[in-house]
């Protein structure tokens, strides 16, 4: 790990090895994840396009009454006497 300057991502997952060479050595292999390299090439003649959106007042109401129908409560009544 040290030697090839990995970068570790989370713990590693222990495995024994059945074939010890000896059987007052214990052997195992350690698995884990590592972050991958990334590399930024020349971005100088990349264009980025922002996309534009429009909300208009129907877009506001039709979200207003999904959140209303999301969040109804129904209390139960109860019969009196």
């Amino acid at each position: 790990m040290r030697e090839q300057n990995l970068r570790i991502a989370g713990y590693p997952r222990i495995e024994p090895k059945a074939e010890a060479a000896t059987p007052d050595r214990l052997e195992f292999s350690a698995v884990f994840e590592v972050y991958p390299e990334v590399r930024v090439g020349d971005l100088s003649d990349v264009t980025i396009e922002r996309p534009q959106t429009e909300v208009g007042a129907e877009d506001v109401e039709r979200t207003i009454e999904m959140l209303r129908r999301q969040r109804t409560r129904y209390e139960g009544c109860r019969a009196v006497p």
